[in-house]
């Protein structure tokens, strides 16, 4: 049998922070549940009890005294896992590997207390008998005389960011008056415009033009800080959660307002990885070690920010090295390989020819050596080196014969 207690802490103070449980009377103790007091500005909305396996879980990020959604980070157990910016985060399918402290940062604002999410699966809620209800985080926020009484002046402009481009209006109310006010409006604490109708218009807003905006009214005060933040005009759509390593995940690329596919590079941890033809990047059987930052760019029209993919742990998942991942692996030992290859056959190349080219030089060298020794010996020739002969000429007698006997 459900046994339901009650205990009411009345006006909550930062040494409240702790972990509750209750106890009844044989002993037998209830889950414990984290409870964080703050007076910072930064709060962490999320469930205070424990949710079953399977359940839709979200976290809110907001600021108090500033109902407008705002940008935020969100982290588990001190790592950075999610960005968004409309201040949620959305967790579907919920296990127990989605246990821990939470905790969110909002830009110029500060951080947030950690919060403790607990998961039980369908059973466990049924082994004990005693729960803790707890009260709406909006409760368990500290004291605050200023809570109770929140300015009169209002910012109005808009929750979700907008495109480039587009023309976004900021309108300053104040109470009882909400019409043609003289208002000053400051962008990041800098004074950039005074209007006497309490409206400023921002035609073809940039990424620029992002920032934290206030308006002032004379005698009346400020409003609160809003934050408007302008998409890039190109936007890198990727999975709102966490997925499961062996699941297939898809990155698309494409221009805000333009569902026509544009060829895109794909980045991870600022390292160009891929370059999607279609504007697409297909992850097939993720990892762990597929986690982390990625971007993407369209040549002529910009880079989108940056969407962390944040991958959990699977104990049935066996790492394989993807086709597409494995034939990017190959084309580069490929390229490297034949750059090493043209390398040594250029550098065997050069030296060929340069023995050549000094070999030809040195019998060159040597055949003129060679010619000149001999020209000098040709033009020294020493005396003693000759050799005379002498030539005795003897003459013979012949014998005279008369003319008659020669003639026969």
């Amino acid at each position: 049998m459900l046994t339901t207690l009650s205990c009411t802490i009345d006006h909550v103070f930062q040494p409240d922070t702790g972990e509750y449980w209750c106890e009844d009377e044989g002993g037998e103790k209830s889950n414990r549940v984290t409870i964080g007091v703050t007076d910072g500005s930064v709060i962490l909305e999320s469930p205070f009890f424990p949710v079953m396996e399977g359940e839709t879980v979200t976290l809110r990020c907001t600021q108090r005294h500033n109902l407008l959604k705002s940008p935020a980070d969100f982290y588990k157990d001190g790592l950075e896992i999610w960005t968004s910016y409309t201040g949620e985060m959305t967790i579907d399918g919920v296990s127990k590997s989605d246990e821990g402290l939470y905790k969110c940062d909002i830009s110029a604002a500060g951080g947030s207390p950690e919060n403790r999410l607990v998961v039980m699966n369908n059973h466990s809620s049924l082994e004990k008998g005693l729960s803790i209800l707890l009260p709406l985080a909006a409760d368990l926020h500290a004291s605050d005389d200023a809570q109770k009484n929140a300015g009169s002046v209002i910012l109005e402009s808009p929750v979700d960011p907008v495109m480039p481009g587009d023309a976004v209006t900021l309108l300053c109310k104040s109470n009882p008056t909400s019409t043609n006010l003289t208002a000053d409006f400051y962008k990041d604490n800098v004074l950039i415009r005074s209007s006497n109708t309490g409206t400023m218009i921002i035609y073809n807003v940039s990424k620029s033009d992002a920032g934290q905006y206030k308006c002032r009214v004379s005698g009346a005060g400020e409003s609160p800080v809003n934050w408007l933040f302008v998409k890039p005009g190109v936007i890198l759509e990727s999975p709102p959660h966490p997925v499961k390593e062996g699941d297939s995940v898809t990155l698309r690329c494409r221009k805000h307002n333009n569902p026509t596919t544009h060829i895109a590079d794909f980045h991870k941890h600022g390292v160009h990885i891929k370059t999607g033809y279609s504007g697409e990047m297909i992850i097939h059987r993720v990892s762990k070690s597929d986690e982390g930052p990625y971007k993407c760019s369209i040549s002529g029209v910009g880079e989108s920010e940056e969407s962390v993919l944040a991958v959990q742990g699977n104990d049935n998942f066996v790492p394989e090295q993807s086709p597409e991942n494995s034939g990017a692996f190959d084309r580069n030992h490929l390229y490297i390989l034949v750059s090493v290859v043209s390398a040594v056959v250029f550098l065997a190349v050069l030296l060929l020819v340069g023995g050549l080219y000094f070999k030809k030089k040195r019998a060159v060298a040597s055949t003129a050596s060679e010619d000149e020794s001999g020209s000098r010996a040709g033009a020294h020739v020493d005396s003693s080196d000759v050799t005379y002969a002498v030539v005795s000429k003897h003459l013979r007698k012949t014998e005279l014969k008369p003319d008659w006997m020669s003639a026969e």
